[in-house]
């Protein structure tokens, strides 16, 4: 009786050191980045342009981005401005809607940049990011505008934890 018992708990703490092994695990080799896109190909102008995404943007890390992805943009180095491939450059506003029904300024600050252009002083930019700053565990949508016309070939919402 008494080994049955004794078995029975060596057993309980082999799963418990197992469970405790694999929590460590996953939080170790987790990734530290959810993308959704949630527009392709989105036409801006002038006019707000509001994008809903299905399903809405929920908080699930430590920090979230809006990243627009505009094909052939590079920025100007020495007035942070976003040139397109004709030459124009352009001013984006970009807000986004909390779950309170809310709309909250974002800030572009981070630009994926290639191919410096020392000469021109310009670099490529893969993407273009604006930080969301709030309170709210859910947005609901985003909405877009520019002083020039262009085609956004990807809108893409990002949680990110910092490792």
């Amino acid at each position: 009786m008494y080994v049955l018992a004794a078995e029975q708990i060596i057993i309980g703490f082999g799963i418990i050191l197992i469970a405790g092994v694999g929590y460590i695990a996953y939080n170790i080799f987790k990734p530290f980045c959810a993308v959704t896109e949630i527009a392709r190909n989105v036409k801006i102008t002038g006019d707000w342009n509001e994008i809903i995404p299905r399903p809405s943007m929920k908080i699930k890390r430590g920090f979230q981005f809006i990243d627009l992805k505009i094909e052939g943009a590079r920025l100007q180095l020495d007035r942070s401005k976003i040139q397109l491939p004709d030459g124009r450059a352009i001013a984006l506003e970009i807000q986004i809607q909390g779950s309170d029904e809310n709309w909250h300024d974002l800030k572009s600050g981070r630009y994926g940049l290639s191919n410096i252009d020392i000469d021109n002083d310009t670099a490529e930019i893969g993407s273009v990011s604006f930080s969301v700053r709030g309170d709210q565990k859910e947005y609901l949508q985003v909405r877009i505008r520019s002083n020039e016309p262009f085609t956004c070939s990807k809108i893409i919402w990002r949680n990110h934890n910092l490792k």
